[in-house]
């Protein structure tokens, strides 16, 4: 995903802390409440945890949040934690993104929340999902519950580059363990089979507007999306406008471009069993999507 800075020079998307800001606040417009993603890796967890808690000997559950952003996911498992009074002692987690800005903001947060930093130790890294292993190396071998959430991993736009990542998991998932697990959500907007509302997909094509938290004078203005295909990669165009609510004029303007490569219903079992997976389970959640659980073949 890239994008251009108000001079035209092009720089890459989710670098800027304005973009990181109004992800964060953009994202909540087409993610509605009640896409419980995070109930999937929740009870993963918990099911691992009850597993293990008479093995004193066992070690920390780890778990890799892949394409982690600002740790949208990270915040919903800690909050859950703190407000059921469930304990995440026995978790490790490391939170991967090629993004230092994105992550930058997820740290602060909680930074600004101790509550939630008591939760489960947390560990921020710079990786991309097609590499993670190589720059993680501590994990290698030793990941409980590796996950792809928010639909990122069909940003990937390759299936080249999704084998990759999905060989990287295979090498993530524990040795010899009957209960490590990757799961990948495929949004219904890159299903070619699953017939969606169009306004399901309209949602985050429209244009969009709202107030910076952090800067109450600045405003975000987001255009409508130009969508158009290349094969079976679809990519979403829009401009990024960064207002003083004051002045009306910009301070900021970005030129952004998404792509989201169609899962290839046919080839994509064959493509897991390439990376020495194999596919477990499969999970829909009415209006987002598939989430397909995987674990190393046997």
């Amino acid at each position: 995903m890239a994008g251009q800075d108000e001079a035209g020079a092009r720089i890459a998307a989710y670098t800027t802390d304005y973009y990181a800001e109004f992800y964060d606040l953009w994202v909540v417009s087409f993610w509605p409440p009640q896409w419980k993603e995070v109930n999937i890796y929740w009870d993963v967890i918990q099911s691992m945890m009850a597993s293990r808690k008479d093995d004193a000997n066992s070690g920390p559950i780890n778990v890799v949040d892949i394409g982690c952003g600002t740790g949208r996911v990270l915040k919903d498992l800690l909050e859950r934690s703190r407000d059921s009074a469930t304990p995440l002692s026995d978790v490790k987690i490391y939170e991967v993104d090629p993004s230092e800005t994105m992550m930058r903001r997820g740290q602060a947060f909680l930074h600004a929340h101790p509550d939630l930093q008591k939760v489960a130790p947390v560990e921020w890294v710079k990786a991309s999902g097609e590499e993670f292993t190589s720059v993680l190396p501590q994990v290698k071998g030793l990941s409980d519950l590796v996950f792809f959430s928010g639909g990122s991993f069909s940003h990937i736009d390759t299936e080249e580059n999704q084998l990759l990542f999905l060989r990287q998991m295979a090498a993530a998932l524990r040795n010899l363990s009957r209960t490590a697990v990757g799961i990948i959500l495929v949004v219904d907007e890159c299903i070619p089979s699953r017939a969606i509302d169009p306004a399901a997909s309209e949602m985050f094509e429209v244009p969009w507007e709202g107030q910076s938290i952090e800067n109450p004078d600045l405003t975000y203005h987001k255009s409508a999306n130009e969508v158009f295909w290349k094969g079976p990669v679809r990519h979403d165009r829009f401009t990024l406008h960064v207002r003083s609510a004051k002045s009306g004029e910009d301070v900021h303007t970005e030129w952004i471009e998404h792509t989201l490569l169609n899962l290839d219903e046919k080839s994509w079992p064959g493509l897991v069993q390439r990376a020495g997976l194999q596919i477990t389970r499969v999970q829909e959640m009415d209006g987002l999507g598939i989430f397909y659980y995987m674990q190393k073949a046997a």
